[in-house]
């Protein structure tokens, strides 16, 4: 396989297709649930504390470790700055904090198609149909990835942000109030726990090496952080401002549940439900197709016996027989939630690592490495 179609150069509108896409479609529609159970009725303001906490710091880390490895990402840097086998214990960690969350995250995907949409389906031939496609789209590397996502990106962003401003008709403005009800540790405990919204933005430091303008990375992640910020701020105040914060602790998928409640007399716009269904679960094939190619190459720079196709082969049925070993719902939902949680501590500390040891031993990208 060529080198173009495994690291293709990539412009700022792709990385911010690319990022956007990958946010909005790993979010779970479960944001509602964390925010009231730790800050109630203003439980809203927990994911822009969490902006605060997570991407400013995640872009402002991107551009210091691209600074100093122009081009290399994560996994080559940490092999300049902690050596062969430390970065190798280091790097099989952090591509393994990716692996782990989408095995998680395409078991409970499933339990969201198999309840709302295809409840007569069983959930194995769901899991192959889903890993088949995403294995069709990911062989011939992140080139497709990329276009796919930049195709897709405009009219989902479109139709699921109508779909939340709909889903507000139903909102009862005294349900969110009062508008601080909750201690500032309680906000800081939330925001730490709805960081994890923005898990796929620190896949930032597998691709930065890929942007054809350097310079201008903080762009485009910011971008894409800001206007899914954006989408999860609305879905957390939809939820909340339909249900009010007890009740919707109760839901799982509370935002798909007051998306449901959208009326629309408009034949055409009847099963509003089941489109945002379609859309997100658009959006999760794209962002999970995403995760695994950068996966499979991230293993192949670590290891550069491996082949590229068969490491995406050997993921694909890691992943599939991982999936299958949570038959029941509530258990692979209550491990998803808590392990969704602590998966952004490798995949946060470790370039942070990486950078502080490289400045201590003066560790930096030599002017004829490429």
């Amino acid at each position: 396989m060529n080198k173009e179609a495994l690291s293709p150069p990539t412009t700022p509108v792709n990385v911010f297709a690319l990022l956007v896409v990958a946010l909005l479609g790993l979010d779970f529609l479960d944001l509602p649930y964390d925010a009231s159970s730790f800050c109630g009725p203003s439980g809203y303001w927990t994911i822009v504390i969490s902006f605060g906490l997570m991407v400013l710091p995640l872009v402002l880390l991107a551009v210091l470790l691209q600074r100093r490895f122009p081009k290399e990402n994560i996994i080559s840097a940490s092999k300049s700055a902690l050596g062969k086998p430390l970065s190798m214990v280091g790097n099989l960690i952090f591509l393994g904090s990716y692996l782990t969350w989408i095995t998680l995250a395409i078991r409970d995907s499933t339990t969201v198609l198999i309840n709302c949409f295809l409840n007569r389906t069983p959930a194995w031939a769901l899991v192959v149909l889903l890993l088949l496609g995403i294995g069709y789209i990911i062989i011939n590397g992140l080139k497709p990835v990329l276009r796919l996502a930049a195709f897709i990106c405009i009219p989902m962003l479109f139709f699921r942000f109508l779909m939340q401003i709909f889903a507000l008709q139903g909102l009862k403005p005294d349900l969110l109030l009062p508008v601080f009800s909750a201690s500032p540790v309680s906000y800081l405990k939330g925001g730490l726990a709805t960081a994890n919204a923005f898990f796929p933005l620190t896949t930032v430091f597998l691709i930065y090496p890929l942007n054809t303008k350097p310079q201008k990375l903080p762009i485009p992640v910011l971008w894409a952080a800001t206007i899914s910020l954006l989408s999860f701020f609305l879905g957390i105040v939809g939820a909340i401002g339909v249900f009010g914060a007890e009740l919707t602790q109760r839901f799982n998928w509370s935002e798909f549940i007051a998306v449901q409640h959208i009326y629309i007399t408009f034949l055409v716009f009847e099963q509003v439900g089941l489109l945002f269904l379609v859309i997100w679960t658009s959006l999760f094939f794209v962002a999970a197709a995403f995760l695994f190619s950068v996966v499979a190459k991230g293993l192949r720079q670590q290891f550069p016996f491996l082949n590229y196709r068969w490491t995406c082969l050997g993921l694909l049925l890691l992943v599939g027989t991982a999936v299958l070993l949570f038959p029941d719902d509530f258990i692979s939902r209550t491990v998803f939630t808590e392990y969704r949680r602590w998966l952004v501590l490798p995949v946060t500390v470790y370039p942070l690592l990486v950078y502080i040891v490289s400045v201590i031993r003066g560790k930096r990208a030599l002017p004829n490495e490429k």
